[in-house]
């Protein structure tokens, strides 16, 4: 048991699981600080001499894409980048700033320096908010051990050298979307109330003014915490921002917002349905791991994960014991639609796409010595259920193997010091896979 224990940690640090957070030491408190490349000594010393102090303290975006202090970005669209800097001038500022740069022949210039809407950077964006040709800079603020953010949208004037605030609507989760195609980006900020109803809100471009909550929808009244949005499509094409929402500690639900000629209409509060057939469909899209809507086969529209117990699970059973069945499910605009079936496996990194035959008719057996699922057919109880269709077994390469053991199995994938491996035990079931079959079932998370 205390080898899996440990495989599963490896697992976590060789960054396989998609439930396992990479580990991200706080950059500004490190005994040294990351060394700087060439070009951000260079910005660095020219920020310094022109605001006159030595030892800033350099401030590091918490999420996203941009996780430096140095930001390198076209700001007005002439393609050459400009270099942000963040920063405090002293460690107990309660705002910090951002130093614009630009460079001129071989030397870095400070053209201006401004305060920005918080003491800590949550993330930094770029999209055409305003005009196509030229990206707007957006930069979530947040504030020491306070929750909430102030999404602040900034202009580049290149006349001045510096940057404009548009405006700076707050809440506690923002996406950027090209909703409509159109080429210019909107943003949907989401608030769990604080003593008012959670909501969705839409912050576009109208003319030559960025205005605040052009539309507004109303969420789900338990939200507790916004884990993940994606946007895409439902099944008519329409589009729509999918809300994976946690209502408890242990249940994600997901929302449905349509984005529809600039107008937001959450699918899951319709005017048109009864209360309790809301909380029913909106519950339908429940699970209790953390999986996130995604659009899983490229196709546009955005399935929502929703989980089961497998047969022979009960909920009596401590969380660790059970084992579900994942059904990926579109939405039209009033119900879910069965999409694909699929056993994950989060803790060893793998899932196996169920083939139509499979469906209500099989379980998964856990052996606990090595940490390998056996599929079987279900037969009254897990007692009951003898026939194997299926193994799969992840071996670490630095663990001793019984080449007898594990001769029979085939290796599916490999990563890192990991070998996936399975074994087709009966062929001669109305429910047995091929080879080929097992191939194409399985994937790494």
């Amino acid at each position: 048991m205390k080898k899996w224990i440990q495989i599963g940690l490896l697992l976590c640090l060789s960054g396989l699981l998609s439930s396992c957070n990479v580990l991200e030491p706080d950059v500004e408190n490190l005994m040294e600080p990351p060394k700087l490349t060439g070009q951000q000594t260079e910005v660095f010393e020219a920020l310094s001499t022109a605001i006159g102090i030595d030892n800033i303290r350099l401030k590091y975006p918490m999420t996203g894409d941009y996780r430096s202090a140095f930001v390198f970005h076209d700001l007005d669209g002439d393609g050459q980048e400009e270099a942000l800097v963040f920063y405090q001038m002293q460690a107990d500022d309660p705002v910090s700033r951002v130093g614009i740069l630009d460079q001129r022949s071989d030397s870095w210039v400070c053209l201006s320096d401004i305060p920005g809407n918080g003491s800590e950077i949550q993330s930094i964006q770029f999209a055409p908010i305003m005009q196509k040709e030229q990206d707007n800079l957006v930069v979530a603020w947040t504030e020491e051990n306070q929750e909430g953010i102030t999404a602040a949208i900034y202009g580049y004037d290149q006349e001045e050298g510096t940057l404009k605030t548009l405006n700076t609507p707050s809440g506690d989760f923002y996406t950027l979307v090209d909703s409509d195609g159109n080429g210019y980006y909107e943003m949907l900020l989401l608030s769990l109330g604080g003593g008012q109803d959670p909501s969705v809100q839409l912050v576009r471009r109208r003319t030559s003014r960025l205005v605040l909550a052009t539309s507004e929808a109303k969420l789900n009244a338990k939200v507790r915490e916004f884990a993940n949005v994606s946007f895409g499509k439902i099944e008519n094409g329409s589009p729509a921002i999918f809300i994976d929402e946690k209502i408890d500690a242990n249940t994600l639900v997901t929302e449905v917002v349509l984005v529809d000629e600039n107008k937001l209409t959450n699918l899951m509060m319709k005017t048109t349905v009864e209360e309790s057939e809301n909380q029913e469909l909106l519950m339908s899209t429940a699970r209790y791991e953390e999986l996130y809507s995604e659009d899983i086969d490229g196709d546009g529209l955005v399935e929502i994960p929703v989980q089961t117990l497998l047969p022979g699970y009960s909920l009596s059973q401590e969380e660790e014991e059970k084992v579900y069945l994942t059904t990926y499910c579109t939405m039209s605009r009033t119900r879910l639609t069965e999409k694909s079936q699929r056993l994950i496996n989060k803790e060893m990194g793998y899932q196996i796409t169920l083939p139509r035959i499979w469906k209500d008719n099989v379980t998964v057996k856990k052996v606990h010595e090595n940490g390998e699922w056996r599929i079987v057919v279900f037969e009254e109880s897990l007692d009951n259920s003898l026939i194997e269709l299926l193994r799969i077994r992840v071996n670490s390469h630095k663990d001793y193997q019984d080449k007898f053991e594990v001769g029979t199995y085939v290796t599916l994938a490999q990563k890192g010091i990991f070998e996936y491996l399975g074994y087709i035990p009966t062929q001669n079931h109305p429910l047995s896979i091929t080879a080929e079959e097992m191939r194409e079932m399985f994937s790494l998370l």
